[in-house]
This record gives C-alpha cells, structure tokens and sequence, in this order.
C-alpha cells in the first residue's frame, strides 16, 4: 500500500476552514464545490472537507486538559500533520501564533517525535509532529 488516502470531517464554513488549512499547512485545494472541498499537501493525501453540521464529527477533545507530560499521550479523537523538519514545524508554531491560536506543547514522546497540540477554526483537535528521521522507515 502506498499511503493513507484521505479524511474527511464535516464543517460549518467551507470557506473558513479550507483558508486555515491552506494558510497554516501550505495545502492547496485540488477540486471543490459548494458542498466540499479536497485539499492536499502534494504528497499522496486528501483532506475532505464536507458541509455539513461539524457536531455529527467525532467528540473533540478539550485538548488544553489534556496531560502530556507522562510517557504517553492521552488516546483523544485529533489528526496529525507530519513537519519534515524542525524549522517547518517552527513555521507552524509562528503561524498559529500570529493567529492567536493556543498551543499545547511541545511533548516529546519516548520514540524522540515532538508534538503539538491545537484546534482548527470549529474546534477539531489537531497535532503537529516532527517525528525522528527513521520513523516511517521499514521496521528491521
């Protein structure tokens, strides 16, 4: 299998939150209409965003409650996006700082990934992951 293909959660303002993604992950949309919205970061993944009432998504998480300083995180619904380097993830951080949106983090988990937490514009809990350079290698 090549990669994971796609998530789709629904949202209340197409408009709203396909900028937040572009703007904060440099996502591009590769098709929409006035009911969803495909966006991609270019490297075999779609992130579908569907209107739709955002409460019929998963429960989200209250993310600032979360305890992340033991060895591991706590299981909350929540994707991740993967920074390939530290100064991406930096840029993330900068982004979401501008935009006064709270961060929970930097966690650093037992494997060496290091992590942040926060939410989108509709509150879905979202992780930022630096994650150690042999991570998505073959297991040995």
């Amino acid at each position: 299998m090549g990669a994971l293909s796609h998530i789709a959660f629904f949202v209340g303002d197409l408009s709203v939150m396909s900028r937040f993604y572009v703007d904060l992950f440099g996502m591009r949309i590769t098709w929409q209409n006035e009911e969803k919205a495909y966006l991609t970061t270019g490297k075999l993944d779609i992130l579908g965003l569907l209107v739709g009432d955002p409460n019929l998504n998963a429960e989200r998480a209250n993310i600032h409650d979360l305890e992340i300083d033991g060895p591991s995180t706590p299981n909350f619904f929540h994707f991740g996006f993967v920074a390939e380097r530290r100064e991406e993830l930096n840029e993330i951080i900068e982004k979401l700082n501008k935009k006064n949106i709270p961060i929970v983090g930097p966690k650093i988990s037992r494997d060496g990934t290091v992590s942040i937490y926060f939410c989108d514009p509709e509150g879905n809990a979202l992780q930022a992951v630096l994650p150690p350079r042999d991570y998505f290698a073959e297991p040995r």
